[in-house]
C-alpha cells in the first residue's frame, strides 16, 4: 500500500511510507517515496528512498534503544550512564572491591575514597613495631678451672621500635646491620649511653650509633651474620 498519492497532484509529492505495501521494492515504515509525475498510476511513477536504518544487533549498525535501568537520555539526545546504573557483580564480571573500611590508625572516606594514616605512637604503632630490649652483660669474674664467665646484667629497658632497614655490610667479616626508629617521647636517649646492646628477635645486637632529633631516635645496631 502506497500512502499519500492522488490522481492529479499539483506538485511533485514526497510522501513518507506509513505502512508497508505490496510493491516490488521492499519498503519499511520510515522509508520515503517520491512521485515522479502528476498522475502516478504505477510503481514506475515513484522513486523509493530506503532509510537503510535497521534495528541494531551485535553485528549490524542500526537504531539502539538504551535500557532505562542503566542509562539516561537528555532532551538533546545526550546518552549518559545513571548513577548506580550498573550493579557490580550482578551486571558485571570479574573481581572488584565491594567495600573498604578503616582500622587501627587508618581512616577511609567513603565519599572521596581517600585513605588517611593517622600519627603513630608507642601504644598505637601496633603491627609495624616490635619490642626491643636494651641490656648489658658485665663480666664480674672468670673461673679458670671451669672456664666459665660470671656475668651480671644491668636493669633492662624494653620499648617499641620500627625497623627502617636491614642490610649486610661489605666488610671482610660480613655483618648484619639494622636501622631502627624509636619515638623520642617513649625513651630518654641519654639512657642509651648506659647500654651497649639490644635484644631483638631473640638475637643480641651491638649498638653502633644513635641520633635523637627530639622526635625520632634513629638507632643503628649490628651483629655477626
Amino acid at each position: 500500500m502506497i500512502v499519500g498519492a492522488d490522481n492529479a497532484p499539483s506538485v511533485v509529492a514526497n510522501v513518507p511510507v506509513l505502512a508497508t505495501g505490496n510493491v516490488t521494492v521492499p519498503l519499511e515504515v520510515g522509508d520515503l517515496i517520491i512521485a515522479e509525475s502528476d498522475q502516478p498510476t504505477s510503481e514506475s511513477d515513484w522513486t523509493e528512498v530506503n532509510k537503510n536504518i535497521d534495528i541494531a544487533t551485535t553485528s549490524t549498525v542500526g537504531v539502539v534503544q538504551p535500557s532505562s535501568d542503566n542509562f539516561a537520555v537528555s532532551g538533546t539526545g545526550l546518552l549518559t550512564i545513571k548513577n548506580g546504573g550498573v550493579i557490580l557483580g550482578t551486571e558485571t564480571t570479574g573481581s572488584y572491591v565491594s567495600d573498604l573500611t578503616g582500622g587501627t590508625n587508618v581512616t577511609v572516606s567513603a565519599a572521596s575514597g581517600s585513605v588517611t594514616i593517622n600519627g603513630l605512637s608507642n601504644t598505637a604503632i601496633g603491627d609495624i613495631a616490635e619490642d626491643i630490649t636494651f641490656t648489658n652483660k658485665n663480666v664480674t669474674a672468670y673461673d679458670f678451672a671451669t672456664q666459665t664467665v660470671n656475668t651480671s646484667s644491668d636493669t633492662s629497658i624494653t620499648v617499641k621500635a620500627v625497623i627502617e632497614s636491614q642490610y649486610r655490610t661489605n666488610d671482610d667479616k660480613p655483618r648484619l646491620e639494622c636501622n631502627l626508629m624509636i619515638d623520642s617521647a617513649n625513651l630518654d636517649s641519654k639512657l642509651i649511653d648506659n647500654y651497649d646492646n639490644i635484644v631483638m628477635r631473640d638475637k643480641t645486637w651491638k649498638i653502633t650509633k644513635f641520633e635523637d632529633n627530639n622526635y625520632i631516635i634513629n638507632l643503628t645496631v649490628g651483629r655477626e651474620s
